[in-house]
């Protein structure tokens, strides 16, 4: 049976980072529109040098992995995977539409509140750890270690956010 050509090439073009895609437009767009102290200008302003290398280089990973991992084959756990993914971006993105629609409810001024766009990503990128059970190139690979780099980031980022928090507040 001959292989059609476009089949190799499958792996690198349909791979979990094209999902991400919807999620990296939204924070580019929207960011600026998030309350007073997670705005782009003031979000970066005194933050520990060993916590934004941390976040940073873990969110590098996090962001670049994906694109590594080929969508699961498993029709049955791909459409599993597809729907927490899409459980978690709806969470992610009703998390900032709240902060933006409502930003001195009693909600977006909470603490709980305002991490929420920092603490939901732990759904879809949960669901990206399903989705990509394996890398394109022949490495050892298994979903919990995207599992355990995205908790290294999300935990990065909680911390950062709790410090823009603690001196807005």
């Amino acid at each position: 049976m001959p292989v059609r050509p476009t089949s190799s090439l499958r792996p690198y073009l349909l791979n979990c980072g094209l999902l991400t895609l919807p999620i990296l437009v939204w924070n580019l767009a929207f960011a600026r529109y998030l309350p007073s102290p997670l705005t782009p200008a003031e979000f970066w302003t005194g933050i520990p040098r060993s916590i934004v290398i941390g976040e940073n280089v873990f969110r590098t990973l996090v962001s670049v992995l994906p694109f590594l991992m080929p969508l699961r084959e498993d029709t049955r756990r791909r459409r599993q995977g597809l729907a927490w993914f899409g459980i978690g971006m709806a969470v992610y993105f009703a998390s900032w539409l709240f902060l933006m629609l409502f930003p001195t409810s009693s909600w977006s001024m909470s603490a709980a509140g305002l991490l929420a766009p920092a603490y939901t990503p732990i759904i879809w990128l949960g669901a990206l750890g399903m989705l990509g059970p394996r890398l394109v190139f022949p490495i050892y690979w298994r979903p919990w270690l995207y599992w355990l780099l995205s908790l290294a980031f999300l935990s990065y980022h909680l911390a950062h956010v709790a410090i823009v928090i603690g001196r807005s507040g």
